[in-house]
């Protein structure tokens, strides 16, 4: 019997008007650097700037991101990975200086983060959030608060992902073999689907990195320094498609 072999070629077609609706924006954080206090002191509890929470603007790449016919876009963060100054050889994520509680600054409180919950003030109702946990009085930096310890916080605002995350070797700055302190945490969400959310492009927008929870926001800081603050470089990786208006009938 004689077989055939049938081969087919496949060809991908691109559509360049649908590619030209994505784009990459990339966000890198020098914590050290955001918020600086002044020698001696620590910053006020009232500042909510830095220690996990960011400020950063987003460019204008093109002028369909900058169009009227497209007010709200596809978004999700594929890319995250951390790491502290090479300065430090202890790490460890903690909760930022200054909260939960209010009033006088406190030092950071160590955190076990196996996940971290990323939340970006972009305009959106696809994200919500239910925690149960042990200290509602403690936890303030969330929306909602009700309860006790038997009814969960409810968070329903603005975007929010899950960052689980690993423990890999990055070097520490003089080597890139394994080294004390050479640890960054990695976390990829390739297959992870985007959220409709508001045309984020041209605006100035505030990240938040938060422990899921105490629903503290949260940074690296040195282990045998908790007080001395934020020493953490955050790098974000963001595809948005952007997604036209709806035309009439």
């Amino acid at each position: 019997m004689e077989e055939h072999n049938h081969n087919v070629n496949s060809v991908q077609v691109f559509s360049v008007d649908e590619e030209k609706l994505k784009f990459r924006v990339i966000v890198a954080v020098d914590g050290e650097q955001y918020r600086q206090a002044p020698a001696g002191a620590l910053p006020p509890a009232s500042v909510l700037d830095g220690d996990g929470s960011y400020e950063i603007d987003i460019p204008v790449p093109t002028a369909i991101a900058n169009s009227e016919r497209y007010n709200q876009c596809l978004i999700k963060c594929d890319t995250f990975t951390a790491a502290a100054s090479i300065n430090s050889n202890t790490p460890t994520w903690a909760t930022g200086i200054g909260v939960p509680g209010g009033g006088a600054a406190t030092d950071g409180v160590a955190v076990k983060a196996s996940a971290i919950e990323l939340q970006v003030n972009v305009a959106t109702g696809q994200s919500s959030v239910s925690v149960i946990n042990n200290d509602y009085a403690g936890a303030v930096n969330h929306l909602v608060q009700s309860g006790d310890k038997s009814q969960p916080v409810v968070d329903i605002a603005g975007y929010r992902q899950l960052i689980p995350g690993q423990l890999v070797n990055q070097g520490n700055g003089l080597q890139f073999g394994p080294a004390a302190g050479g640890y960054g945490w990695l976390g990829m969400m390739r297959d992870l689907s985007p959220l409709l959310c508001a045309n984020p492009f041209g605006q100035r927008l505030r990240i938040r990195l938060v422990d899921p929870l105490s629903r503290a926001k949260m940074c690296i800081m040195n282990s045998a320094g908790l007080n001395n603050g934020d020493i953490g470089k955050y790098y974000f990786q963001f595809e948005v498609t952007m997604v036209p208006n709806k035309t009439g009938c």
